[in-house]
């Protein structure tokens, strides 16, 4: 369609300008709403979030929302960033695969992903296109076909990542790469295995990132999102975790010692969040000890802990009930 030829674009300067334009050729093939709505991308939004599958067997109506919403991700507005992601999630909840992988167009919109994905601007349009990503990861490497490809997309988008959350010094954003990294984790499952060292890497990163125990109310989030990342990691790769029980168990123990310093002035509301997240800590270490690939020095260590009466009273009792 000469809607969407390039020749169209090349003397449009902004997006807006680019989207008119797209919207204004496909309503004058198809008239879809009036020639001449007050707003004329509002009638469009309006009329693509109406159609569900197989609505988007359209060809023409198929081309003009994937390259609508990529244009619309070219704007600074982080608002208006996530809005397009609602637009491009909704055409590929409502597309078959085969449609999307055909002529490029899921590559294009990987490619297109990947200039955004790691925009440390805004930790909620972090999120979203995060999970935006996962789920076009889905459809262009699916399950069944994993044994093919192991994932390389999949692996290619993780090392990004990993690298960005590992070099930033925000606390949110790096609270935002773990929530993602727990997602694409538990799609990839065993095969997730091959990060293995660099995802706990950057989850042990959390005790240096922060003071837990001195300030629990603003990094608690953050702390909760590590520990999740542990536990999605134990949980999914059982047969290879046991070559870093000694280092998660010990990472276990700094987090359960932190969160028993100054226990006695913490408020009601601080103390039930730390319940919760202490029971997540101890779930995961009783699973490294429960793992028969866990070695005898590594559980030994940890029983030798428990019996020391030299701990701090706090401390102790977090730990002997493990």
């Amino acid at each position: 369609m000469t809607c969407t030829s390039t020749d169209n674009f090349q003397n449009l300067t902004s997006t807006k300008q680019k989207r008119t334009k797209l919207i204004e050729g496909f309503n004058k093939a198809r008239n879809c709403f009036a020639s001449n709505p007050a707003d004329l991308e509002q009638a469009f939004e309006e009329h693509v979030f109406t159609i569900n599958f197989p609505g988007f067997d359209d060809e023409a109506l198929l081309e003009v929302t994937l390259r609508y919403g990529i244009f619309y991700l070219e704007e600074f507005d982080y608002e208006k960033k996530i809005h397009a992601i609602r637009i491009l999630n909704h055409l590929m909840d409502n597309l078959t695969q085969a449609k999307l992988i055909f002529n490029m167009r899921a590559q294009l919109l990987y490619e297109t992903y990947n200039k955004y994905l790691n925009d440390k601007e805004s930790v909620h349009f972090l999120l979203a296109i995060g999970e935006s990503m996962l789920k076009l990861l889905a459809i262009m490497e699916p399950e069944y076909a994993s044994g093919d490809h192991y994932y390389c997309k999949h692996s290619e988008t993780i090392n990004s990542m990993l690298t960005n959350c590992y070099m930033s010094t925000s606390i949110p954003i790096k609270t935002a790469y773990y929530k993602n990294l727990v997602l694409y984790i538990k799609q990839m499952g065993v095969f997730a295995s091959r990060h293995l060292e660099k995802c706990l890497t950057i989850a042990f990163d959390s005790i240096e990132s922060c003071k837990i125990g001195l300030d629990f109310d603003k990094q608690a989030e953050f702390i909760d999102s590590s520990i999740e990342l542990t536990m999605v990691i134990v949980d999914t790769c059982p047969q290879r975790i046991h070559s870093h029980s000694r280092l998660i168990l010990n990472h276990c123990i700094k987090i359960l010692y932190f969160y028993s310093l100054n226990a006695t002035d913490l408020n009601e509301s601080v103390v039930n969040e730390k319940i919760g997240v202490i029971d997540k800590v101890c779930k995961i270490v009783v699973k490294i000890l429960k793992n028969n690939k866990t070695p005898e020095h590594a559980i030994k260590e940890f029983e030798n802990l428990k019996n020391d009466q030299k701990l701090d009273a706090n401390f102790k009792a977090l730990i002997e009930n493990i």
